[in-house]
């Protein structure tokens, strides 16, 4: 059955969603029709999404819904899930199947890791040789109207993306196409760009002490804030390892002309001259803990992301930042990595004297279907990490933050850095992982306390993905009631209203005019606040995520 609903597009100014909180005030579902309250349009989408989680199947109908009347808001506005295409390129289909997911578990952040070490993948307006010779190939690019085109995927879905351009460590791919920005590193002390193997390479790390470093910082964040609308931008500032500018002489030389006692110093004028160049340009930014680590003094205004452990968090709460954690939730780390290598290594002849090897005949790799306790050397199921989405449920931000400090709290982030990741494996690593950080961002912390209570919804959930073409993959035994999809003989679709106070039960089918009435009004809802917002559009895709089948 094809649902169409019309396109109401408006001249003005596009609005995109900003960081602050956006509420839903009510859904409140009835006998002959559904009501959703809420004061932006923003919140209007969380309440179609929450909607869409109310209608349930059974073998005897296939869509219900309990007359129900719900008020809900978000615990946390920075609502977050980092991204990583530069380890590994993730393609435009999966970044986009990435913000349906957020959308459905309502997180409303896309934290794009677009660069790194290892490619170049952004194409730059100004500078497009840096995508030129730093991506891993020319098909391996994100043009500009594949930037904008995630851009607009996450605005209709109510979904900020905020850029991450990591410096000054993390820039080796930056240097393929303009060397002069990196430093040369002295890997014996005398030999100008020579490598010291397990501390740096021939060259490694912005350049603080030339100019040229600032004028092209400057020229190419001045092209990112008009690029990407969002008020933030992460600057990153992690991992500035300073074995490299150690090595320097010319560095060395530096710091005594301008009195630098240590190298905290040279990092302290670089994050200084940067934060003065993203603040002129009226942009706000994010950074890694690493600075302050470091010791180096960082902008009041900055949003600090803690990562390496949650106990940083109260140290950073207590220097008055605001806070974005992501301190274990990062999705990426499982024990299985290589666990390839052990397979590889695995030699059925190791403990078999050589008259006996013929009795081996073979081997088989073996994966269950379930967790197992035991080991053994081809057992391809076993992984840390099966349960390890109970590890992340239970990971609260207030945990050692006292009463008076919480409100520097923003948010948090799951993390999915590709050093393993592509587009073959993404979803099923993030995802229903991902879920369990989205329910603690998003509900009150009284009602997350317990694994056991959770497990049944996140299993739910996970089969509520599988059905709108999540591949998110199991956290346990058992099976999805509702696998099957909507084939075409299925021409009538009935939506059934139960109600505890009464036998009957009343349903209307959706290709009749009562049917259609009580499908519409979600849409209609919608497109009155997307008008009184200004908003572009309002898609077909909002609502057919009620049934992606429906497209067919």
């Amino acid at each position: 059955m094809r649902v169409r609903v019309p396109q109401f597009i408006f001249r003005k100014k596009k609005k995109y969603p900003r960081f602050v909180f956006c509420v839903v005030d009510t859904v409140n579902v009835m006998n002959r029709q559904s009501l959703i309250r809420s004061n932006t349009v923003w919140g209007a989408l969380r309440g179609l999404e929450t909607f869409s989680q109310l209608i349930y199947v059974s073998k005897q109908r296939p869509y219900a819904v309990n007359l129900t009347v719900i008020g809900d808001f978000p615990r946390f506005k920075h609502r977050g899930v980092l991204i990583d295409s530069a380890r590994h390129f993730q393609t435009m289909k999966t970044l986009k199947q990435v913000l349906d997911a957020m959308s459905y578990n309502k997180f409303n952040v896309l934290h794009w890791h677009i660069v790194d070490d290892q490619s170049f993948p952004y194409q730059s307006i100004r500078f497009p040789e840096l995508s030129e010779k730093g991506a891993y190939s020319p098909d391996k690019v994100y043009r500009q109207a594949d930037v904008a085109g995630i851009i607009e995927h996450a605005r209709l879905r109510g979904i900020r993306v905020i850029p991450e351009f990591d410096t000054p460590g993390h820039t080796v791919s930056w240097g393929k196409s303009h060397p002069e920005l990196l430093t040369p590193c002295y890997g014996d002390g005398t030999m100008k760009e020579s490598a010291m193997y397990g501390v740096h390479t021939k060259r490694q790390i912005f350049n603080p002490i030339l100019n040229v470093t600032y004028t092209f910082l400057q020229r190419f964040f001045s092209e990112i804030v008009t690029v990407f609308p969002d008020e933030f931008v992460h600057l990153g500032m992690d991992e500035a390892y300073p074995a490299c500018w150690l090595s320097n002489p010319r560095i060395i030389k530096f710091m005594r002309k301008n009195n630098l006692d240590d190298i905290k110093d040279v990092q302290q004028m670089y994050a200084n001259k940067l934060m003065k160049i993203i603040t002129s340009l009226k942009t706000k930014f994010i950074v890694w803990q690493d600075p302050l680590d470091d010791g180096v003094k960082v902008s009041k205004d900055a949003i600090i992301e803690v990562w390496k452990s949650i106990n940083n968090l109260a140290e950073v709460v207590n220097m008055g930042y605001n806070t974005i954690l992501s301190a274990g939730w990062y999705l990426d780390l499982m024990s299985g990595n290589d666990d390839w290598q052990e397979f590889y290594m695995n030699e059925p002849f190791s403990y078999i004297r050589r008259s006996q090897q013929h009795l081996i005949v073979g081997g088989e790799a073996c994966l269950w279907a379930e967790y197992i306790e035991e080991t053994a050397g081809w057992y391809l199921d076993l992984m840390s990490g099966n349960d390890d989405w109970q590890e992340f449920y239970m990971n609260e931000p207030f945990s050692y933050i006292r009463r008076s400090q919480q409100h520097l709290i923003v948010g948090g982030e799951a993390c999915l850095w590709a050093e393993y990741i592509d587009e073959t494996n993404l979803q099923q690593r993030l995802w229903p992982r991902a879920s369990a950080v989205a329910e603690r961002l998003w509900s009150d912390m009284t009602l997350t306390n317990s694994v056991n209570d959770a497990t049944f919804r996140i299993d739910r959930f996970r089969c509520l993905l599988v059905r709108r073409g999540i591949a998110a993959r199991p956290i346990g035994p058992g099976y999805c009631e509702y696998d099957l999809p909507v084939t075409k003989e299925m021409n009538a679709v009935d939506v059934i209203v139960p109600t505890t106070a009464l036998r009957h039960v009343q349903s209307v089918n959706l290709i009749s005019p009562k049917g259609l009435g009580f499908y519409c009004v979600c849409v209609l809802l919608l497109s009155f606040f997307m008008a009184r917002s200004k908003c572009m559009q309002v898609t077909n895709s909002i609502v057919l995520h009620l049934n992606p089948q429906l497209k067919t």
